[in-house]
């Protein structure tokens, strides 16, 4: 090894060092901004404005969701109802027990064509996505308004946007959310995390 290779090969390690010792130090000011910039979208999202579209779709569990989606149906905004529901969970603990009602009422009914309730082979938002997109497919609808949690609308609009075909108009809704601080500190905590998830998800 000649003497210009052996300078060059220690400049390569000091710019090596360099560029790590850079990187230490903006992690922190990435994660900082990545809090932030998601805590705010999980306090107050960004929704586009309600209108007529093919399907509203009720995310689970309805305790607050179900309810603002079906308000939606029986307004006209759109003929068609959809519901993601977990039969096996239908309890307090999951919903209010006149809601959990209500879910049964709707999806254990006969079969009514504007009505389309399912339950995600994974028990997730992107599941529910993947699950919402075969039926989008199926049914030649070419728009949606999805109903969820306040805390939730930001997640949700990322992965949908990202699962469902192009083509498709995704507009994210919030039902009336109410929460302790000890609540809303939990799901910001939780949505940074979980938003991380969905990036590798839907990649």
């Amino acid at each position: 090894m000649n003497i210009l290779t052996l300078f060059n090969n220690v400049r390569h390690m000091g710019m090596a060092r360099q560029f790590i010792a850079v990187s230490v130090l903006l992690l922190p000011v990435v994660a900082l901004v990545w809090f932030l910039f998601i805590s705010a979208m999980v306090l107050k999202p960004v929704s586009g404005p309600v209108r007529h579209v093919d399907a509203v779709v009720s995310l689970a569990p309805g305790q607050h969701r179900l309810p603002t989606a079906l308000e939606y149906h029986e307004s006209g905004m759109s003929e068609n109802l959809v519901v993601s529901w977990f039969p096996q969970l239908i309890s307090g603990a999951v919903v209010k027990p006149e809601l959990g009602w209500l879910e049964s009422q709707i999806c254990r009914a006969p079969d009514v064509g504007s009505v389309f309730c399912f339950t995600p082979e994974l028990d997730s938002t992107y599941g529910e996505a993947l699950s919402v997109s075969n039926l989008v497919l199926a049914q030649d609808w070419d728009s949606v308004v999805v109903v969820t949690s306040r805390y939730h609308v930001f997640r949700t609009r990322f992965i949908f946007e990202r699962t469902l075909p192009a083509h498709i108009h995704v507009n994210v809704v919030a039902a009336p959310t109410e929460l302790s601080a000890k609540g809303w500190i939990t799901h910001i905590g939780y949505e940074n995390l979980a938003t991380i998830k969905a990036i590798f998800q839907t990649w």
